[in-house]
């Protein structure tokens, strides 16, 4: 499977294995393909932490490809970081590589709580318009204020329902 693609390195956005049967046939799939899994939690309601996007960069920076990168339902967390690599490990411009996190086709929902990390994407590109000479990760560090960005934003109850019981997204 992931010899026909070249795969080399698998990255499990949910975090650390728990107890599950997908993740335990993945930790084994990888293991014996010698593919590299790597378990990288991330928040798909929020605005991602300064600490989250420098480990996702150093990650990223390091990491052998072609990657595969997943979470549970491919719409939020994969998003954010499919926007990272598009960014940081092909060049593409902020605005652009964002677009991962789209309605169609990965449902992703940016008027409920998801929608943060849209926000997140909108505040940066926004600031890095008026300042070139920084980039997302100096913006991220050392300009951008999470709990200002997060009391900015207001999901719908309607889409926070939709995406949390309705779709059980994590």
């Amino acid at each position: 499977m992931f010899a026909r693609h070249g795969i080399r390195t698998v990255i499990n956005l949910r975090g650390p294995v728990r107890k599950c049967r997908l993740l335990a046939l993945e930790v084994h799939l990888c293991a014996e393909q010698g593919v590299e899994l790597i378990h990288f939690g991330l928040d798909s309601r929020g605005v991602p932490r300064p600490e989250a996007v420098r480990a996702a960069h150093d990650l990223l920076s390091a990491a052998k490809g072609p990657l595969l990168i997943h979470c549970k339902s491919g719409a939020d967390r994969a998003g954010l970081m499919s926007a990272l690599v598009l960014h940081w490990r092909q060049g593409m411009p902020l605005e652009r590589a964002a677009r991962q996190l789209r309605f169609w086709p990965f449902l992703h929902f940016k008027l409920g709580r998801t929608g943060l990390i849209d926000h997140y994407f909108v505040q940066a590109r926004d600031y890095l318009r008026a300042h070139p000479e920084h980039d997302l990760l100096y913006w991220t560090e050392n300009v951008m204020n999470r709990d200002a960005l997060e009391a900015s934003f207001s999901s719908r109850v309607v889409f926070d329902l939709l995406v949390d019981r309705l779709l059980r997204r994590e």
